[in-house]
């Protein structure tokens, strides 16, 4: 049960970890759009 938890625990910081990253771009790219008008 212990692993199960671990693993799954993993998978969702690497999800996580993703999404973050995502959110990041498209606020830069939000932010660049916004600069240039």
């Amino acid at each position: 049960m212990a692993t199960g938890t671990a693993i799954a625990h993993q998978l969702h910081m690497t999800v996580a970890a993703v999404g973050f990253r995502k959110i990041g771009l498209a606020g830069d790219r939000a932010r660049a759009i916004w600069r240039i008008s």
